[in-house]
């Protein structure tokens, strides 16, 4: 067992670890692995929150033309800082998403709109520590990691899309609620798809409550409840509490039986 163990030590002592890649300054590579150093433990423990589990992260094999258009781009703007952002899709998108980059629906070729443009005609990101808000568009537990240059400014102004108030805004980039709308797709790149073991639940949107009908402000009653427990077609005639005739009250009561006082008159 000794000899075995010396033998086992002399193996180990002779094996070296191969060298890490040496990336030139000024290199996509280079720029991913400082990005991942200086975000690395903030994204892990964003994502396996998120994911609800043990996270991998594994580098996109982006096309050497994105990345060039990346790289041009920071180059003009090296003063615009870098943040990380996520951004969620199918995932059988990811391989054109590679190949030609992230594009906006409804301007590119063969790129179209599903979850509409109320926030601007962009692509959809979400800011760093709301990784949930891109979860909610994957259709397995995948999302892309993204490097974005963010210009956006304060705005000194109210200004609301849909639900939400825009907080900074540039040419290139909108902050509104948890989102980041990028309408320069040069200042975007995904650089790591992210990818979680845990049970995954699709859900392409979040989900809408389903619509409600009311007699007054203080009842609401579920429709889908309503039309379950009163379908259009009742044999017996019985109509849906909402349906039924409310007594008038007040003048309008009034109203309502010199109406129906009057009508009566006129039949033959």
């Amino acid at each position: 067992a000794e000899a075995e163990a010396e033998a086992e030590r002399r193996r180990r002592a002779k094996w070296t670890p191969p060298p890490k890649p040496v990336y030139p300054e000024g290199s996509f590579e280079k720029f991913r692995e400082d990005f991942l150093a200086m975000h690395e433990s903030a994204l892990m423990s964003e994502l396996r929150a998120t994911f609800q589990g043990p996270v991998k992260l594994t580098p996109a094999p982006m096309a050497k033309e994105v990345t060039a258009r990346f790289m041009e781009a920071q180059k003009k703007a090296k003063h615009v800082p870098i943040v990380p952002v996520y951004h969620g899709t199918m995932a059988k998108h990811h391989s054109s998403i590679f190949n030609r980059g992230l594009l906006i629906p409804g301007v590119a070729p063969g790129v179209l709109v599903r979850n509409g443009l109320s926030h601007g005609q962009g692509v959809y990101t979400s800011r760093m520590g709301a990784s949930w808000l891109s979860r909610g568009f994957c259709t397995e537990p995948k999302m892309l990691v993204c490097a974005l240059m963010d210009d956006a400014v304060p705005i000194n102004f109210r200004k609301i899309l849909g639900r939400f108030q825009v907080k900074k805004e540039s040419d290139h980039v909108r902050h509104i609620g948890d989102a980041l709308v990028v309408f320069d797709t040069d200042w975007l790149i995904p650089l790591f798809e992210a990818e979680g073991s845990a049970p995954f639940a699709a859900a392409l949107a979040p989900s809408v409550p389903a619509p409600t009908l009311c007699t007054n402000a203080k009842q609401l009653v579920n429709a889908e409840a309503l039309l379950a427990k009163y379908p259009s077609k009742d044999p017996k005639g019985k109509a849906p509490p909402l349906m039924k005739k409310v007594a008038p009250r007040g003048e309008n009561a009034i109203v309502a039986y010199l109406t129906r006082r009057g009508a009566a008159k006129r039949r033959p």
